[in-house]
């Protein structure tokens, strides 16, 4: 099948880094290795210190919220089991 059609996505450095270890691993190019999680519904595994920083970015919003809002039961359980996960 002729391929004509093409999908833009911006990525971090560290992300297209994983992809295309994980892409060389498999012995494919780039955009197959995409597809084909695409098809199967495969997910890349995330590195766990790009978990850790997802958490303190969201640690620090909510911080904001608490700053600017005001403290309160739910939000504080929120956290918590935020940063159990």
């Amino acid at each position: 099948m002729n391929k004509t059609e093409r999908i833009n996505i911006r990525v971090t450095t560290r992300d297209k880094k994983s992809l295309e270890s994980h892409a060389l691993k498999n012995n494919m190019k780039l955009s197959e290795y995409i597809l084909d999680c695409c098809k199967k519904k495969k997910t890349v595994p995330i590195n766990p210190s790009d978990n850790i920083r997802k958490a303190v970015e969201l640690q620090e919003a909510l911080n904001y919220i608490k700053e600017k809002y005001g403290d309160d039961d739910y939000l504080r359980k929120v956290v918590d089991r935020l940063w159990k996960l």
